[in-house]
């Protein structure tokens, strides 16, 4: 069994490495994914626009969901 120590150093190399993958990522490449992220949201979860939402300014990679949120606020989110 791991050490609570073993399994932080663990986490953090892979948060690494998933950032630097994330970063490595073509612009485009991530503008083609995500409508195949942010679409399913939207339709399996329909409570989003009826409530109070919040959302995170990507960086380093992550992707944008500038799109999903204004279709939940002028849905009336």
């Amino acid at each position: 069994m791991l050490s609570w120590e073993e399994i932080r150093a663990w986490r953090r190399e892979r948060r690494a490495a998933l950032i630097a993958e994330r970063q490595a990522m073509p612009q485009r490449e991530r503008e083609r994914l995500q409508p195949l992220i942010t679409g399913p949201l939207a339709v399996h979860f329909p409570e989003l626009m009826r409530g109070v939402i919040g959302f995170y300014w990507p960086f380093r990679g992550e992707i944008g969901l500038h799109h999903l949120i204004r279709q939940l606020i002028d849905a009336g989110a």
